[in-house]
């Protein structure tokens, strides 16, 4: 169809398609480029947004991780300053409470050494020996009188509870209290196991004069009211006994002492215990806790008094008997013949959250607010929380097992406390904070491997969305949000605030929730972006991300309305499509100019060129008829004999083939013999082996005889034995049995020999049996190898003459092949000839169809001779196929015909520029 087309409209196509095609194809990639680099840097926009608030929020969390990591340790401070203090109260209290005993000790050896109370032990002692121990007679009541007003000012100058002088027996013979111990015996009534008792015993029994005390334990005379005493010899100046005086240990002092308030807050106390075999009580009374309950006597038992008992020292936080946590310092006293230890403690809570003198708020709540978390828990182990800075529906409460343990909170705690780490737990309606979502971050507090408490923080709502909610670079659609796992909304949303802010999202979840492509993406852990459909089912551009916190994972995504990113590319399609309208105008004008000057001067050479390539087309033609009549003559003799060359060729391949079974077969026929005589070999190795085992049974017979022998002789023997025995009567009566046993054990031997040879005699048939039959298997395989040796002799033979017949075929093959190379030869010769006569023709046929092309391609669909161009095309290209027919020959034809032109190395006329230059 285009071959109708005149070259003066081919030009101004081409001239078109030269001036817009570049045009088109440079603006077409420009407007794609362009576009493309716009939406990328709508793209590069958008995860900018994105990896912004990516690093924000990382940087948000870490500082609140940070921040939880400054907490504890001014928790630890805040402890440890506390401890500093409180070891500085207990050390104070211990001192005073080691030099009180060491001063009662002091007051004891100024009292055994009064010459005034040796004077009254000895005066009382020989007045009751002389009245018959009666306390009631007047000469004793006097001499009490007498020596009572100083004993009572002595006592009450020291402030003890009771004076009393006890003679060597144990008779208690005074007693400044007149209690119901006066007048008893110690060692002889139940004072022996009472405090006083123990004091007494212990002194009595010590070498030295050195006083000894009575731990505080229920003492009967005082109504079963703990108390102790401290008891020594009085000894004269010549060293001898003369009795013992004691005193009661007043605890008024001691209270005095250790409930010295000085630095110990509104919680702290220090008090005493002390451990009488199993038995661990106080020795001082508290104030601070147990209702009054808590005095000298009281039994008490905790694990750092324990400790202390056992003589150690040290300072931690425990839990008290009501459950509290308490900081505690503790050591043991060490005062001479008592268990004691001093203890001073204070409430966990108000050590390290009490308000400091002079401020209005405790740190807790100022850390609360410049740092801007919603509250702050102090949590026991067990779960009570102790402290929150909020002070809600929370405080108070057990949070592991209480109301809210299904809380956000109570899970993290319960977390916490089992891996002992920092963890964080993700928002929730929380109750206590009237049912907003809350999210929670926890670390423990350990010292020592000891996990102490857990701190909590109460994250704010405001502080993420404080990042999330800055819309620097988003434009009017634009909004960055983050997604939970829940797909509920972490943050508050920019587009619709009603139903997807944090709080409406958990109020309301099914119009909350966000399930758009680029939120699934990113929690299932993929970063990157795409136009996707958003939570309002707008077409968006949409950056995601995963962010990680802790176990929990958010969906960050930063996303802007397709219109709005896709603005500016739009505007630049307009552009270049005017631009495109006014350039196609400007190249047709120009096209149409340059095509007139060109077709004019090529209308004239077309005329000559026609008239010359008639004439040769004719001649070519008679040249061409008479070579190719011998051409063919030639091929169908060379053809039979290319065929007989066949015939002969396979059949000397089948007779090789024939000569190599048959060396085959001669192969495996002597490999046959070899192995036929090897196993003639074996059987008369066989042979030989059953010949020597029927020797052997042969002697084993023999033996067998022998043994049946003896056996025979040793039954006539034992039966002589028994004859002689019985000729012996009773003197040979042993004898007999003897000789009967005898018998019967030859007898037994003969029948086991009997059997024997029965069973070697059938063994010796057996293999008699054998030997013959390997005799006759030995027989038939020499059969055997005679007839394979006379097979493989006949199959040599056939192996020899295969052979001699393959080389004689392979020499008939040979001559036909000679002669078919002699028929190939004449035959490419005539087909030369042939096809130099059909290349003239093709040749000529071309010139005629080149200017028919020619004058169709400056005048259109016709020649100037009326003739249709495409009718001289056709008969051009049918001489060129034919001339191509004749050169498929022998490739000694194709050789001497390769200097001729072919017509496909004529010029095409299609290729304007070509044959114009």
């Amino acid at each position: 169809m285009f071959d109708k087309i005149n070259l003066g409209v081919k030009l101004a196509v081409a001239f078109l398609a030269v001036g817009l095609i570049p045009f088109g194809l440079v603006g077409g990639v420009s407007l794609y480029k362009s576009g493309k680099a716009l939406e990328k840097q709508a793209y590069r926009s958008l995860e900018s947004v994105r990896e912004i608030k990516k690093s924000q929020l990382e940087d948000f969390f870490s500082a609140r991780q940070a921040d939880m990591g400054v907490l504890m340790e001014t928790v630890e401070s805040l402890k440890d300053a506390a401890f500093a203090k409180l070891s500085t109260a207990q050390e104070l209290k211990r001192t005073n409470i080691m030099e009180y005993m060491e001063g009662m000790i002091s007051q004891m050896n100024v009292l055994k050494s009064d010459p005034y109370t040796m004077d009254a032990l000895i005066e009382m002692d020989s007045i009751l020996e002389a009245f018959d121990n009666d306390l009631e007679s007047p000469e004793y009541k006097g001499t009490v009188k007498r020596y009572d007003v100083r004993m009572k000012a002595m006592a009450e100058a020291n402030g003890w509870y009771d004076l009393l002088l006890i003679r060597k027996n144990g008779d208690i013979i005074y007693s400044t209290a007149k209690g119901a111990d006066l007048g008893r015996n110690i060692l002889e009534s139940g004072l022996k196991d009472s405090p006083l008792g123990k004091a007494f015993v212990q002194t009595k029994a010590s070498e030295n004069n050195a006083a000894c005390v009575g731990d505080f334990e229920p003492y009967a005379p005082s109504g079963g009211k703990p108390a102790a005493f401290m008891a020594a010899k009085l000894v004269n100046q010549m060293g001898e006994l003369q009795g013992y005086v004691a005193f009661r240990i007043p605890t008024e002092k001691i209270n005095a002492i250790m409930q010295q308030r000085a630095g110990m807050g509104v919680s702290g106390e220090s008090y005493l215990v002390g451990r009488i075999g199993d038995q661990t009580s106080f020795r001082s009374d508290m104030k601070t806790m147990g209702d009054g309950k808590f005095v000298v006597g009281h039994p008490i038992s905790t694990p750092y008094i324990e400790a202390a008992l056992k003589g150690e020292s040290g300072q931690n936080v425990f839990t008290d008997s009501t459950g509290k946590l308490v900081m505690t310092a503790y050591d043991p006293l060490p005062i001479q013949g008592l268990n004691w230890a001093a203890v001073s403690k204070i409430n966990l809570k108000e050590a390290i959250a009490g308000v400091a003198n002079g401020e209005a708020r405790d740190y807790f709540s100022k850390f609360v607010e410049q740092l801007g978390y919603y509250d702050l828990f102090l949590i026991h182990p067990k779960g009570d929380v102790f402290y929150t800075v909020a002070r809600e529906a929370d405080y108070g409460t057990n949070i592991i097992n209480g109301e809210f343990a299904d809380s956000g909170l109570g899970k993290l705690t319960r977390k916490v406390l089992k891996t002992r780490q920092f963890s964080f737990a993700d928002f929730q309606p929380y109750a206590p904070s009237k049912g907003a979502p809350a999210a929670f971050m926890a670390q423990p507090l350990i010292s020592d491997g000891r996990l102490e408490m857990v701190v909590a923080l109460q994250l704010s709502q405001e502080a993420v969305n404080a990042i999330m909610t800055k819309r620097q670079g988003m434009g009017e659609t634009g909004e960055t949000y983050l997604v939970g796992p829940d797909k509920l909304m972490r943050s508050d949303s920019f587009l619709d605030p009603a139903n997807r802010s944090l709080t409406a999202s958990f109020a309301n979840p099914q119009a909350g929730s966000v399930d758009a492509p680029g939120a699934r993406a990113a929690l299932s852990g993929q970063t990157g972006k795409g136009v996707f459909p958003n939570y309002r089912g707008d077409s968006v551009l949409c950056a995601y991300t995963p962010i990680k916190f802790g176990d929990t994972a958010w969906a960050l995504a930063a996303e802007i309305n397709e219109d709005e990113a896709f603005s500016s590319s739009k505007a630049i399609m307009g552009l270049m499509g005017l631009i495109a309208l006014i350039t196609f105008a400007a190249v047709v004008v120009v096209a149409f100019l340059v095509t007139r000057y060109i077709t004019k001067p090529i209308n004239q050479a077309i005329e000559g060129l026609n008239q010359g390539a008639e004439e040769v087309s004719s001649a070519s033609c008679q040249v061409s008829s008479a070579s190719q009549s011998l051409a063919e003559g030639a091929s169908q003799q060379a053809a039979s004999l290319e065929q007989t060359s066949s015939f002969i060729e396979e059949m000397t391949a089948a007779t090789r083939q024939n000569a190599e079974s048959a060396n085959q077969a001669n192969a495996l026929m002597q490999e046959a013999g070899q192995v036929v005589a090897m196993a003639n070999a074996s059987m008369g190795e066989l042979t030989y082996s059953i010949e020597e085992i029927a020797k052997v049974s042969g002697e084993t017979s023999k033996i067998i005889k022998t043994i049946d022998e003896i056996a025979f002789q040793t039954n006539l023997l034992a039966l002589n034995a028994a004859v002689e025995a019985a000729r012996a009567g009773e003197a040979g009566a042993g004898f007999a049995v003897v000789a009967g046993e005898v018998r019967n054990l030859a007898t037994r031997a003969a029948q086991a020999a009997g059997n024997t040879a029965g069973l070697i005699e059938g063994t010796v048939k057996k293999v008699a049996e054998g030997a013959d039959l390997v005799k006759d298997a030995n027989d038939a395989f020499m059969e055997v190898s005679n007839t394979a040796s006379k097979v493989g002799k006949i199959v040599e033979e056939i192996a020899a003459a295969s052979d001699e017949q393959a080389r004689g075929i392979e020499s008939v093959s040979k001559a036909v092949g000679e002669m078919e190379q002699v028929t190939q030869q004449n035959a490419s010769s005539a087909e030369e000839s042939a096809s130099a006569s059909q290349q003239m023709n093709a040749q000529a046929e071309q010139m005629k169809s080149v200017v028919s092309r020619l004058a169709a391609l400056i005048q259109g669909s016709s020649g100037r001779n009326g003739k249709p161009a495409k009718d001289s095309k056709r008969a051009a290209v049918h001489s060129y196929e034919q001339a191509e027919a004749q050169t498929s020959g022998p490739p000694s034809a194709r050789e001497h015909s390769a200097e001729l032109v072919r017509p496909h190395d004529i010029p095409d006329m299609d290729q304007t520029d070509d044959w114009i230059d």
